[in-house]
C-alpha cells in the first residue's frame, strides 16, 4: 500500500520561542488519508495533536485533529498552528479563514501578528467533580465544576490561580 507525500510542520503554539508552548503538527493534504492512517500517523508522531486540513477554497478548510490515541472534536492549540501555517504558506488569500470540523464550524482571524480563534458554543451543564479531575488537580479551590458530553469545565477562583495551577 503506498500513501500519498505530505508535509508535516510541527509548531510550538502559543510561543516564539523554538521547544516552548504546545506542540502541534500540521498536515496539509489534498484529501484525508484514512482515518487509521491519520491516527497511525499522529500516534507515531506522539505529539499532543496532529491537524490534518484540506482547502476548499482560498478562505475555507476542513480540519481534522488527532492525539496519539483517538481523533477530538476540537483543539484549540492546533488550530492556531493550523491557521499559522495556512498564513505562512500562502494558502489562505484573506485575514479570515473558516474551518469545518467534527465539533462544528470555527474561525481564525490574523490581526497583524496575533490570531483570534472563534470556537462553537458548547453548551456545558453543572456536575459533580470526578475523583480523576480532583487527583489530577489536587487541593486546588474550585468555584465549580460543568460538563458536556466530551470535556469537563473547571472554574477556578482568579487568572493567579490558574497560573499558580
Amino acid at each position: 500500500m503506498t500513501h500519498p507525500n505530505f508535509k508535516i510542520w510541527l509548531v510550538d503554539a502559543f510561543t516564539s520561542t523554538p521547544f516552548a508552548g504546545n506542540p502541534a503538527g500540521v498536515c496539509l493534504v489534498d484529501e484525508f488519508p484514512k482515518t487509521n492512517v491519520m491516527q497511525q500517523i499522529a500516534a507515531e508522531l506522539n505529539w499532543s495533536e496532529t491537524t490534518f486540513i484540506i482547502q476548499k477554497s482560498p478562505e475555507h478548510f476542513h480540519i481534522r485533529w488527532f492525539s496519539p490515541r483517538d481523533e477530538a472534536p476540537l483543539c484549540g492549540h492546533a488550530t492556531l498552528a493550523a491557521a499559522h501555517i495556512l498564513w505562512q504558506q500562502g494558502k489562505a488569500k484573506t485575514d479570515l479563514i473558516t474551518f469545518d470540523s467534527l465539533g462544528g464550524p470555527l474561525t481564525a482571524k490574523k490581526n497583524k501578528s496575533w490570531i483570534t480563534l472563534n470556537f462553537p458554543a458548547r453548551f456545558v451543564f453543572p456536575c459533580s467533580m470526578p475523583e480523576i479531575l480532583h487527583n489530577a488537580l489536587g487541593d486546588v479551590a474550585i468555584q465549580s465544576v460543568h460538563k458536556d458530553d466530551v470535556l469537563y469545565l473547571v472554574m477556578l477562583g482568579d487568572a493567579d490561580e490558574v497560573r499558580a495551577l
